[in-house]
């Protein structure tokens, strides 16, 4: 969980270190290797510094791998340094070291599972220096990681992260290496964007100055600490009071940074798991040691905290107190990124191919990944190695079933994704919510009355109520734990929540596979919102519910593909709103005006303008049409 894996493997080896990988990342371990070993460096120096660089030692083992001199010398590397060690046998050996043998260890030669592999970071063993074997001081060959171009085991090297750099830089080199700057910051992100990435990248490149100390503590494995302030401290500044903590206590913190000579950067990772009241206290005691070190009038050293969290608290911005958190958002990765990923990825590889190339599969992997950063980095990796021939091919309904199918129901919809607070009945809890989201995934916004409809209406209900009854879940219990997955978003103004855009369109296209359906789903949604303003009061909703209507109808029409329906369209916009007219007896020009102003500053729509998209696909001056036929009396 956020733990950084070296991975001992022999060559032979490599199809199932892969498929062990895959697994490792998409259950939020990093596979971690500090890219390819460069030519013409010590090899050794290179790997030592790799493995003391990780949180854990993955051996692989096989025959070959423990006849392999260099595996033998990285397995005795990593126990010499203390780090634990994550024994997996993929095939039967007679020669298995005696330390090896008396502890545990995971047994894939019946098959690579999502279950085992998890089993791999429960089961971390330390293993006495004493106990290892002899092994050569200058193994003999080429180490396999020599060999192997293993971009999947580096988030470095991995393609997609590039524009995080501009986070990096904002966090670090605007602000946190400058006096006067920034000091304490939100990293928010929906998962599977980053975020422990770019804290990753933050603490090396603050350590490399040797002007910073970093100290992280992950609430994914600090349990206690999540409603445990004073844990919290004494993880942080090695403090800890039996009557709590005292302005005394707080003083001591600050003086001992000011003493070390050097600056402190405390991160807090998953920090969305953290108890409300535990938040509120963390947030003001930070404070005040950020204000007692700055008392001492020192300049050259400063204080400063990460929340890495998938959720926006209102305690790290809301409270009136100094420094603010400076927020910054991760997001899916924007076409630029992704032509420039492609690039890069290339490049690496001596490739020659013309811009029209980039351009064409740039869009592509951009419409299949929806930019999500670990989907992209499949795509692009499956477009490697079938050697960069026919990469049309990621848009074959075989390849969505390989690389898209398991990301969506292992990592998105996974239990932590859906239930953040664990509890009992997670299964069921998972179904009933897992469900709703795959009907949701139609409706760009929802609300206590989408719920209502999906129940009354959506295919498995009878399942569903079932499940209901059993976990005794009313309408209102649904939308609240709707709200609390990591797959949702509050969104400004009258909107009330939101599945996270790229995840909506991912999720939308795993569950309505075929066209015919999506054609369905979107005519069935805009008959639903058609109904709901003929009995609504508010406004402000009116106009949100005929932008919505007209959006679906909007996608119906470009799936159909049928362009005898555009002037049915013209003519059926106008009909509902003239009718919208007579029903709430407001000026044309003025409802003209609101419906315009959110077709093109819709919340709902992100930064993609996704009704205009949509518009231009089916006629590129389609909006300016309806706008001047919605004019006329």
């Amino acid at each position: 969980m956020g733990l950084r894996l070296f991975i001992s493997y022999a060559h032979v080896d490599i199809g199932q270190v892969k498929q062990i990988v895959d697994i490792l990342n998409d259950l939020d371990y990093l596979t971690w290797f500090d890219r390819r070993l460069t030519p013409g460096k010590d090899w050794r120096s290179q790997l030592q510094e790799a493995i003391s660089a990780c949180d854990a030692f993955l051996y692989v083992i096989s025959p070959e791998s423990l006849a392999s001199e260099w595996c033998q010398w990285e397995f005795a590397q990593a126990v010499e340094k203390g780090i634990p060690i994550m024994p997996a046998l993929i095939r039967e050996t007679s020669n298995l070291p005696e330390c090896i043998k008396k502890i545990q260890w995971v047994d894939f030669t019946q098959g690579i599972t999502v279950t085992s592999v998890s089993k791999l970071v429960n089961g971390l063993q330390h293993i006495p220096p004493s106990e290892i074997p002899t092994t050569p001081h200058n193994p003999s060959g080429e180490p396999t990681h020599a060999k192997d171009n293993i971009m999947f085991l580096d988030t470095d090297s991995q393609p997609g992260f590039q524009n995080r750099e501009e986070e990096l830089d904002t966090i670090v080199d605007s602000n946190l290496m400058i006096y006067g700057g920034e000091r304490f910051f939100l990293i928010n992100a929906g998962p599977q964007m980053g975020k422990s990435w770019l804290t990753h990248k933050v603490e090396n490149k603050l350590l490399l100055t040797e002007k910073w100390v970093i100290k992280k503590v992950d609430l994914r494995t600090e349990t206690d600490a999540r409603i445990d302030v004073n844990r919290l401290i004494s993880l942080y500044f090695n403090e800890r009071e039996s009557n709590g903590i005292t302005d005394k206590l707080l003083q001591k913190c600050a003086i001992d940074i000011s003493k070390s000579n050097k600056s402190l950067l405390c991160v807090l990772d998953s920090a969305e798991l953290l108890e409300e009241k535990t938040e509120e206290l963390l947030r003001s005691y930070l404070s005040e040691i950020y204000h007692y070190l700055s008392s001492t009038g020192r300049e050259d050293i400063t204080f400063g905290f990460i929340a890495a969290s998938r959720r926006i608290h209102p305690h790290w911005k809301g409270l009136p107190l100094t420094p603010r958190f400076k927020i910054v958002s991760l997001t899916h990765f924007k076409l630029p990124v992704v032509k420039k990923s492609l690039r890069d990825m290339a490049a690496t590889q001596k490739r020659n191919l013309s811009n029209d190339w980039y351009e064409t599969n740039a869009q592509l992997l951009y419409d299949e990944t929806e930019g999500l950063p670990a989907l992209l980095t499949k795509y692009m990796t499956e477009i490697r190695e079938n050697d960069y021939i026919a990469p049309q091919t990621i848009l074959e309904f075989e390849t969505f079933e390989k690389l898209a199918v398991p990301y969506v129901e292992h990592v998105l919809l996974s239990a932590k994704n859906l239930i953040p607070s664990g509890g009992e009945g997670i299964e069921h809890k998972r179904k009933v919510l897992r469900e709703l989201l795959m009907y949701l995934s139609s409706f760009r916004i929802f609300s206590p009355p989408h719920i209502k409809y999906i129940l009354e209406n959506g295919a498995n209900i009878p399942a569903l109520q079932s499940i209901l009854g059993e976990l005794n879940w009313s309408e209102y219990d649904l939308w609240s734990n709707l709200k609390r997955t990591y797959l949702t978003e509050p969104v400004p103004q009258i909107y009330p929540s939101r599945i996270y855009v790229p995840i909506r369109r991912l999720l939308f296209r795993y569950n309505f596979r075929s066209q015919e359906a999506q054609i369905n789903i979107h005519h069935q949604a805009s008959e639903f919102y058609k109904d709901w303003w003929s009995h609504e009061t508010s406004e402000d909703i009116i106009v949100y519910l005929f932008v919505e209507y007209l959006w679906h109808y909007s996608e119906y029409l470009r799936l159909s593909a049928n362009p005898d329906l555009v002037s049915n369209y013209l003519i059926k916009a106008k009909s509902e709103f003239d009718a919208i007219l007579a029903y709430t007896r407001l000026p044309r020009n003025y409802l003209l005006e609101r419906l315009e102003e959110r077709i093109f500053s819709d919340p709902s729509a992100g930064d993609e303008g996704e009704f205009v998209r949509t518009t231009f696909k089916i006629k590129p001056n389609l909006l300016i049409e309806m706008k001047e036929y919605l004019k006329e009396g």
